[in-house]
């Protein structure tokens, strides 16, 4: 076996052992798995959400210790706040947002891999016939600064904590909101109610005043002006009929339904609760130390913090 041989030899060695090396280490590596949108689907699940579904009536079991094998005839507060929950993309999207938060803190307690780099190398004193040229491999250790990776965990954690209470904010958010849409949709209905009756008063007055004109007892003018009268209250009760199905799609935006699935939904608005001057302003203290917002702002006062002292 000549020296070039031997060589190429020992060239190859290298190469299959850093090849292995690699493979090895890539071996015990998470992959990335590509996860496409698929919107068509996306949207057809969307669509097909319902107040029947399986998984929410154990949802809705599990959180209220309720029964709900059937679906209740009429909805009370508690219950379609926690069918928000369960459906609203809000909540999905801040629920998503804290579960990366939670991964982002095992990494930062995690020590930095090893860089395995391969470069070419160059002997000056080989012999003839050898060639100069051969493989060199580089590990390269970055050696971190004591508390580094504890100040990383701790900025790690800051932020998971902040995420975390920006879901409860988020929840806080949606029921605030749908407490305004059922209220809204409540009164549409109210409001319809009312001028109907009162376009059916103005309606009446017309008829009289017609009979009366037909007796010679009443000028024409004076029916004219009770058959505008009558014809706007009409217009009236129409534009507040048209205001209901907008009331009714703002409470499903909350809810996380399509219109169709609560287009028979009877609900029962919450009572309004009276507090005492005292009360007032404990729930007020309690807000400025505890609302999930004001913690969300502390916790990243703190992550900003604990950036500045890395």
């Amino acid at each position: 076996m000549n020296a070039n041989s031997a060589a190429y030899g020992s060239y190859r060695l290298a190469l299959s052992l850093i090849g292995g090396a690699c493979l090895a280490g890539v071996s015990g590596c998470a992959h990335y798995a590509a996860a496409p949108l698929a919107l068509d689907r996306t949207g057809a699940g969307i669509q097909a959400r319902t107040l029947g579904n399986d998984d929410l009536r154990q949802y809705l079991v599990a959180n209220l210790g309720r029964d709900f094998s059937t679906a209740p005839a009429e909805w009370d507060f508690e219950a379609l706040c926690w069918v928000a929950f369960y459906y609203n993309p809000s909540l999905e999207l801040a629920r998503a947002q804290w579960a990366a938060a939670q991964a982002g803190v095992r990494t930062a307690g995690a020590r930095t891999n090893p860089t395995l780099t391969l470069t070419p190398g160059f002997n000056a004193n080989a012999e003839n016939g050898v060639s100069p040229w051969m493989p060199a491999v580089n590990f390269d250790f970055l050696l971190e600064t004591s508390g580094q990776r504890a100040q990383r965990t701790a900025l790690a954690k800051f932020g998971e904590e902040s995420s975390r209470q920006n879901v409860l904010a988020a929840a806080w958010q949606v029921r605030g909101e749908l407490r305004r849409a059922l209220v809204e949709l409540a009164l549409a209905g109210a409001r319809v109610g009312q001028l109907q009756a009162q376009a059916d008063l103005q309606q009446r007055l017309a008829d009289l005043l017609e009979q009366r004109l037909a007796a010679g007892a009443m000028a024409r003018r004076e029916v004219m002006a009770a058959r505008l009268v009558a014809r706007k209250a009409v217009a009236a009760v129409e534009e507040a009929a048209r205001q209901i199905p907008l009331a009714r799609l703002r409470v499903a935006q909350v809810l996380g339904l399509p219109v169709a699935a609560i287009a028979e939904l009877k609900f029962a608005l919450p009572a309004a609760v009276a507090l005492a001057p005292g009360q007032i302003m404990a729930a007020r203290r309690a807000a400025l130390q505890a609302r999930a917002d004001v913690l969300v702002a502390l916790a990243r006062f703190e992550a900003s913090q604990t950036a500045l002292e890395q």
